[in-house]
This record gives structure tokens, sequence and C-alpha cells, in this order.
């Protein structure tokens, strides 16, 4: 009743019902079950005891006789006066839904008279012999006997109901019968226009086998094969059901304060500046020539399919970003992990909150129309396509990405920012920028995005010294999930700068294909004793014509006359790599070699661990070098080649096919290798 009042139209619905039916239906049902076992008692019982003199064989056919009126009458009553099929299927002993039910039933509702005979019996018996000479009608009334009747019945119903949970616990069926898949439809995100889901197959990007989406029970996609997806032209503040394979979800739209549509020729900036908070602003079909689109807190901007921001070429539509605010307090303009003036992001989020960008649109950077992001060094950093700067609860669905003059996202000291189902890729004669840049930033979900031709598709950073020093905020709880990520540098790249330190970071079913590195770690050894990257987690993850699938560099430097590969004292410029685990990988095609990992002399990488994975090389390779250092060894087909290592353990990994043994290793303090 409670929940009833919070929602004022349901509860006027609710008064407008007769008394009956608010009555609570295991109360209407147990009624119902009263007057039917009176009834049957009196007409079948008592009637054809009239003529039946065998005790036994009366109790059969009177139960017999209730078995078939309680499959078929019993079961369409309830159905009349439940509100639903779940609810009135918990107060009947079978229900008919199967041509075998009758004869369950009848089973059941023999069972029942002969367990009222067996109790009955001796307690007249006592009574009687209680008290001689008077006649007993405890259990020969039919309203008496009903309530014992009607008592056992409960009794089976109760029983019958303890043994299909049971079953269901074993089995993982659902209170519909269907297959229960542990979070099989998850759901990531609900904007007002439309809902994004993860499909738990336990396969790697793609399902194993396509599916029909529903939506409302009516199919609205069919054969579809990604693991995330995302419905989009839904209705504000509405349920839907959405159904794949049989499972099924709810979900409600949220509510919007006020709509506003956007038209090819509209000015979108003016829009957004008018737009009420909570509201939506709807871009429809056409190009729409943009400079800095600067949005603002709480606001929801619907991009539909067939739209196209279009960033200007020019680098003095774009106005400069100081490197700090006022009194330092904040780093704003930065390039590469150090402060330094910048120009403002394609689309800028500066200080916000409570942002999302949804739909299939694109926003293209235009980086390959312009010579202005092509310099090799910038005295004003170029802008990127999508700057979160200080903010919170930022979320970016569906949309296509493209032609970044820097990184393409970039969040940078903020956090809870969702990046779901993404296209992100830059045309060949672009600029060679990174996807998804989290910078100093927390609890960042990646799920299900697609990127393409970028030089690290996902790369982790937390500014150098100088930011570190004064701000220091590390990256952590950042979880990469369901992408795809091709033609690229880098796959999921950790650093080089990091000196305010990585933790926690999880990558799990993801694909890889024809990137120089799987997993890269890497940082300068003069990053700093806050460039602690720890807790690193990678499991069930597909590569194919990665040259070398992990690798790991504590000594990395882009000058090579700054390369010190000697022993130093540990001081407050000595960085720090632990517990790094590896799980399920499968790598083919690879090159150079499976893993290549080089810690410092003075401070070894403190824990690897490979599990349950196979690595298998290319037929024909290339001869190249794993790693980037100056002076390191080219290789080929090479196994786990390993330098400064405090404890490297393998179970169950296979080396397919390799050149040479399994290990390549100096300076390795404890190794376990279980093949």
């Amino acid at each position: 009743m409670n929940k009833l009042k919070n929602n004022p139209n349901d509860y006027n619905k609710y008064q407008k019902r007769g008394f009956f039916r608010r009555l609570p239906f295991g109360l209407k049902a147990t009624f119902i079950k009263y007057w039917f076992y009176g009834a049957l008692y009196f007409f079948c019982y008592m009637g054809l005891g009239l003529y039946i003199s065998n005790e036994d064989f009366l109790l059969l056919v009177t139960g017999l006789i209730g078995g078939v009126l309680f499959d078929i009458a019993l079961y369409n009553i309830y159905i009349l006066i439940a509100d639903t099929r779940e609810e009135a299927s918990k107060w009947w002993i079978f229900k008919n839904k199967w041509f075998f039910s009758i004869f369950i039933n009848i089973a059941a509702l023999i069972g029942i008279f002969f367990l009222f005979h067996f109790i009955a019996a001796p307690i007249t018996a006592a009574m009687m012999e209680a008290m001689p000479g008077q006649t007993i009608w405890l259990f020969h009334e039919p309203l008496t006997a009903a309530i014992l009747l009607t008592a056992l019945d409960t009794g089976v119903v109760w029983l019958k109901n303890l043994i299909i949970m049971w079953f269901r616990k074993i089995l993982k069926r659902d209170e519909h019968g269907n297959v229960k898949k542990e979070d099989y439809i998850k759901v990531l995100n609900v904007t007002p226009v439309s809902v994004s889901v993860e499909v738990n197959n336990k396969s790697v990007y793609y399902s194993d086998k396509p599916f029909n989406i529903l939506l409302d029970n009516e199919i609205i996609l069919k054969k579809v094969s990604a693991n995330v997806l995302t419905i989009f032209d839904l209705k504000p503040d509405t349920q839907y059901k959405l159904s794949i394979n049989r499972q099924s979800i709810v979900f409600t739209t949220p509510k919007i304060y006020k709509a506003y549509k956007v038209y090819e020729g509209n000015d979108l900036q003016k829009v957004i500046d008018m737009a009420d908070q909570y509201s939506l602003i709807m871009v429809n079909k056409g190009t729409y020539k943009i400079k800095s689109l600067v949005l603002k807190s709480n606001i929801t901007l619907y991009l539909r399919k067939d739209v196209t921001l279009l960033a200007s070429p020019n680098e003095d539509d774009y106005p400069i970003i100081e490197a700090f605010s006022n009194k330092k307090e904040e780093v704003y303009g930065n390039y590469k992990g150090e402060a330094m003036k910048m120009r403002q992001s394609i689309i800028h989020l500066d200080h916000l909150k409570n942002v999302t960008i949804v739909g299939e649109g694109t926003i293209d950077g235009q980086a390959n129309t312009s010579t202005a992001w092509k310099k090799s060094k910038f005295k004003i950093a170029p802008p990127h396509l999508i700057f979160i700067n200080h903010s919170t609860n930022i979320t970016m669905v569906g949309i296509n990405l493209k032609n970044s003059p820097q990184w393409a996202i970039h969040p940078f000291f903020s956090s809870n920012v969702n990046l779901l189902n993404l296209n992100i890729t830059n045309e060949k004669d672009s600029v060679i920028a990174d996807g998804i840049t989290p910078q100093c930033s927390s609890d960042i979900n990646i799920i299900g995005d697609y990127f393409s031709n970028l030089n690290n598709c996902v790369a982790i950073k937390a500014g150098k010294k100088e930011i570190a020093d004064d701000y220091q905020v590390s990256s952590r709880d950042i979880v990469i999930r369901n992408c795809c990520m091709v033609n690229s540098k880098g796959a999921i790249t950790l650093g080089s700068e990091c000196s305010s330190g990585i933790h926690s970071v999880n990558a799990s079913y993801c694909n890889f294909v024809s990137t120089d590195t799987g997993v890269l770690v890497k940082t300068d050894r003069h990053s700093g004793n806050k460039t602690i990257i720890k807790d690193i987690s990678v499991n069930n993850i597909n590569m194919d014509g990665v040259l070398t699938p992990i690798v790991m560099n504590m000594i990395y430097t882009m000058d090579a006359s700054k390369l010190n590969k000697k022993f130093m004292p540990i001081d407050k410029d000595t960085p720090y790599f632990e517990n790094f685990s590896f799980k399920d990988i499968n790598a083919k095609n690879f090159e150079y070699a499976a893993g290549y990992f080089y810690g410092l002399p003075e401070k070894y990488i403190y824990e690897i661990k490979i599990t349950d994975s196979t690595f298998t090389p290319k037929e024909e390779c290339r001869t190249g070098t794993p790693i980037m250092m100056d002076d390191a060894s080219k290789c080929s087909k090479k196994g786990f080649i390993a330098k400064n290592v405090r404890s490297m353990t393998l179970k169950n990994v296979k080396l397919n096919n390799i050149a040479g043994k399994r290990f390549d290793i100096e300076n390795v303090s404890e190794i376990s290798d279980n093949p």
C-alpha cells in the first residue's frame, strides 16, 4: 500500500477497484478453495457415499473428480482474479500449462483425500470413545471438513513452492521457467532517449551466436552480434521491456524538464546557452559547422542519426586556455603530461556535472584537412576533440568521433565518466592521436567502444613530475571491457606520463587486431617515487597480428642521450611497478616476442602472473625491437624476455612454435613455470 501511495496515479486506480479485488490474493485463493472443497465433499464424497460402500474406492473417485475440476475450473478462476499469472501460480498445485498437468492434479487431490481420511478417522474415533453415545459430526459436516482439506491443500502448495525454489536454484531458472544467466543482460546506462546494455555471454566483443532484440515484445533488430549495444529514439519517462534470447529486463527512461529541437542552420551554441537545466537538446539531421562548443551542467545533448558536427580547421577559432588557474590551484591546459597553454577543445566540458552526449551522430575534428595540427612542435597545444576538465558524472553513448587534432576524449582530473559504445577513428591522412586518454581521473568506464587508426586506443596517464608534485591525483578504478582496437600503434597503454600513479585497471573481453603492442606499461626511470603502477588485471583478451602482446618498460625515454640502464640509488625519482595479472590471453600471429619485461636494476618489477593463456607466432615473422629502447636487440618469434623482475609466475601458458626456449631472462629473482 505504501508503494501505491507513493504513486498517486496507481493509488487512485487501486481505490477504484472493488473490495474483493483489493483483498490480498492469498486470502482470496484460500477462500475460494475452502468453498471448492466444501462443495466437493458434499456433492462427491457424501453424495457418492450413498452408492459406494467401499471407503477407499470412494476416496479414489472423489479425488479423481476433484482433480479434474481443480485442473480446469480453479485454474481459470485464479487467472480471472489474479493480477499476474506468477501470483496465481503460487496458489495452485500444478497449473494446466502442459497436457499432463491434469494427471498431476488428479494424483494430488487423491492424495489429499486419502490424507484427510488418515487424519480425520482416528480423531473422530478418539472423540467418540471419549464421548460414548454422542454423535460426532466434526469431519462429517462439509464446512468443517473443508477446513482440514484446505489446510492440507495449502500444505501441499507450500511444499510444492519450496521444491520449485530449490530446483530453480539448482537449475538456475527464473520464475518464468527461463534459464537464468548471471546478469545476462546488464544495463549500462539509460538516458531520456536511449538504453545501453551489455550481453554477458562470456565471449570476446562479439557474440558467438547472433541474436534478435525485442522491445516491448516486438523485434527491432535482427542478427545482432555485438556484446554491447544501444537502442536509440526512445521516449523520456517511459517504461520499456527489452528482451534478448528469452531474457528480459524492464527499465524506465528518465524524465526531462524541457526539450529543444535544433535543425540545420540553427546556432547550436545559442540553444545550449539558453537551455534550462535537465533539458534535452535534440539535434536533427544535417551538417553543423562549429568552432568550440561549450557545454553546461545538467543537460542531455542528443545527436541523432545523420547529424555531423564539423569542426573548423582554423586554429584561431579556438580560444587559448592558460596552463593554470589564476592562483595555480588547478591545471587547465596540458600537453603530453605537462601544464601548457592549449587551444580550447572542440567539445568543451569545464567544471561540469551530469552531462550526457548521446546518439548516432558524428563529431568530425577535421584534422585530416588542416595543416595547423600537423606540426612536430607546438607553443600552444592543439585542441582535443572532447576535453572533460575537472568534471563529474559525464556520459557519452554511441557517438562517432573522427579526425581529432589531439586526443579524442581526454578526461582530466575528472571522475565518474562513462564512455559507451563509441566509434573512434582517424583517417590515414589525419593526425596520429590517441583515442581515450584519462589523466589523473577515476571511475572511468570504457565499454563497447571501437577504435581504429590511432596512436594508442586507450592511453591511461597521470601527468609528469610537475603535475604530480603539486596536484598528486592518481588515475584509478578504470574498466575497459568489450572493446575492439584495430590498426593502431598500441591497444591499451599505461604511461609514459604517469608520475601521480595508476592503480586498479581492469581490462577484459577485448579484441586487439594489428597493433604494435597489446598491453604496454611504460615510464621514465626518473618519473618519481609517486609513479606507482599497480593492481593491473587483464583477462579474456583475443589478439591477432599484435607484434608484441605484452610489454613493460621502466626505462622508457624518447631521448637516447638520457638512456641509462645502470644501477642507480633508489631516491625520490624512482618509479615502482607491482602486481600485474594476465589471464585467458589468446594471442595469435605475434611477430617479435610473446612478452618483454624490463625493470630497473635497483627496483625490479615486483610481480607478474600469466595464466591459462596461449601465444602463437605468425608463420613468417619480421624481425624487430619489441621495446622502445635505442639499443634493444631485434628479435623474432621469441617467448618471454625478462630482465630485472622480482617474481614471475606462469601457469598453463602455451608458447607454440617459438624460436628457441620459453624464457630469456636476466636478474629474475623468482620464476615459476607450470605449462
